[in-house]
């Protein structure tokens, strides 16, 4: 895990919305799934509950979200 990556995750949480997430950090709707994708194979869990226009954050991921300083020092 990078720090790019973490800040994609946390558009993603914040946008709650992939296509939107990509168009505010100005790459691809792919690429962004496509790191999405390899961070939750590193971590070997799924870190949004996915569907064609939403895209929550499971409920431990909603609270650590709130504060990435604790989550993500």
């Amino acid at each position: 895990m990078d720090t790019k990556q973490i800040e994609y995750i946390l558009k993603i949480a914040e946008e709650n919305n992939i296509t939107k997430a990509a168009d505010k950090l100005f790459i691809t709707q792919s690429a962004l799934n496509q790191q999405l994708l390899k961070l939750e194979g590193e971590l070997g869990t799924p870190l949004f509950h996915r569907s064609r226009s939403n895209w929550p954050l499971p409920r431990p991921g909603r609270s650590t979200s709130k504060t990435p300083g604790r989550s993500f020092p």
